[in-house]
């Protein structure tokens, strides 16, 4: 009898068929599973993200009243927190080796920062001098341009830093070696490099403390002056009339 013959005499037996249901039921399964599991991380995804954009919300609106109602103490604590951003730039740069360069535009804001808060009339005087030319260029100057671009070289150099770390970890490290152990001739140099090697957190850090936390203080002091005349504060003619203290 052929091998056809054979193969179509044989049986089929009911476990193999239950086996083989099984086996599909649960890669199904398994599936689903999966999918689910992946909406579930979505969801919480986004949801800790609105909650997070919401008390963001909520703490800057406090901030604005807090500038609002407490002008001088609010002066006086971003002239605080100006030289402790400043001071902080510089003690990295010192101590830590991270590169000036990125700095130099942020640093360069500081006296225009310190320029605009040390004012008796912050931040009711950016409502009397809205429309000075100067004073809305020196605004987009020290809030926006200089901090991006901070921001943008900043990010740049990171980059850059990993990129460096990386080819000297893969030279000095995970590249094959010449017989009796030496380097590759396409190595150029064992030397680490010379800038620090910072972690996405710690850039984080540098941005958010360094570079933009001066100026969203100074946003929100506007945004407080621009509240304040709406509601009747700078109606009145002469020098606005600050709120208590």
């Amino acid at each position: 009898m052929s091998e056809v013959a054979r193969s179509s005499t044989r049986k089929f037996h009911p476990a193999q068929g239950f086996s083989a249901r099984l086996s599909t039921g649960a890669h199904t399964n398994h599936a689903q599973l999966a999918m689910i599991l992946s909406l579930l991380t979505a969801s919480f995804v986004v949801g800790a993200g609105a909650v997070g954009l919401v008390c963001l919300a909520l703490g800057l609106h406090s901030l604005s009243h807090y500038i609002e109602t407490h002008a001088v103490r609010a002066r006086v604590l971003g002239l605080r927190a100006l030289a402790l951003t400043a001071i902080v730039q510089v003690l990295v740069v010192v101590l830590d080796n991270v590169p000036l360069s990125p700095l130099l535009p942020s640093l360069a804001a500081v006296a225009l920062h310190y320029r605009a808060i040390s004012r008796s009339e912050w931040p009711f005087a950016t409502t009397s001098s809205a429309g000075s030319r100067s004073g809305a260029l020196e605004a987009l100057v020290s809030l926006i341009l200089l901090p991006l671009s901070s921001h943008v070289w900043l990010m740049r150099s990171h980059a850059l830093s990993l990129r460096a770390w990386h080819k000297h970890r893969y030279d000095t490290l995970h590249r094959p070696k010449l017989p009796g152990g030496r380097l590759d001739w396409d190595v150029d140099s064992i030397e680490p490099p010379g800038t620090r090697e910072m972690t996405q957190l710690q850039v984080c850090a540098l941005l958010v403390v360094c570079v933009w936390s001066i100026p969203v203080y100074r946003l929100v002091g506007r945004i407080a002056a621009a509240e304040w005349g709406g509601s009747g504060g700078g109606l009145t003619g002469g020098p606005p009339v600050r709120p208590s203290r």
